[in-house]
């Protein structure tokens, strides 16, 4: 294996049809091989049109499971919801039978990922993810894996697969899955555009500190493929 491999795009919309075209053959060959998929997407902006692009597709998407890899600590109905955004632009049309899975519930955050070990379907703990999908923040870091976070080091070394994280240059409390759940999926995906993106990009191609930029630890491991997708 020879992680990471590029693949670069000459606009956004060719690089969301490409990746999209990616995850849905993976999803299909993992229905066809298990009965079932298992999807983990991230949040934000640079994903939407991928989501409705992923949204038209004709999959049996009753045998899909969707989880966010990270989520901020604020109710389904908050702007800053990631779930909202998948709620408004992934679960409809075609994928509006997806199982999706949230990791907001509620709760006092602190006692979240022990009682989402209890409530979240134990197949999320049992199966590996078919696809991940990563972002990356201009301080490399990835899912809520962010480098100013006091607790940075447990998160990356963590054995426990949910982990809460206060960042220092964010808002919100997250909660995220950690490295022990993302690296043992069978295909990354890392969705980047723009070229301020690519220089963080390849900034952490070139040192192997993950503490100071977290992306590393999913680019520079080997024992699950990892596909970039990038464009101006």
């Amino acid at each position: 294996m020879n992680n990471p491999t590029l693949n670069e795009y000459d606009n956004p919309t060719a690089l969301e049809k490409a990746l999209c075209a990616q995850v849905v053959a993976q999803l299909q060959a993992a229905i066809t091989e298990r009965g079932f998929a298992m999807l983990m997407v991230s949040g934000g902006q640079t994903p939407i049109p991928l989501f409705q692009r992923l949204a038209a597709q004709s999959l049996p998407w009753s045998k899909v499971w969707l989880c966010l890899a990270d989520e901020r600590w604020v109710a389904p109905t908050d702007q800053a919801s990631n779930e909202a955004w998948v709620r408004a632009h992934l679960l409809k049309e075609e994928a509006a039978m997806a199982n999706f899975m949230s990791l907001y519930q509620g709760s006092d955050i602190e006692t979240a990922p022990a009682h989402l070990r209890t409530t979240l379907p134990e197949k999320l703990f049992q199966h590996a993810f078919d696809v991940v999908i990563l972002g990356m923040g201009s301080d490399g870091h990835t899912a809520s894996w962010f480098p100013c976070a006091n607790n940075i080091e447990s998160v990356l070394k963590a054995s426990s697969p949910l982990m809460v994280v206060q960042p220092q240059t964010a808002p919100h409390a997250r909660i995220t899955w950690t490295p022990q759940v993302v690296l043992q999926a069978r295909q990354i995906f890392v969705h980047i555009v723009g070229a301020n993106k690519k220089q963080v990009y390849d900034r952490a191609l070139t040192h192997n500190d993950c503490l100071s930029m977290p992306i590393r630890k999913v680019l520079l491991q080997q024992q699950v493929p990892v596909h970039t997708y990038w464009s101006p």
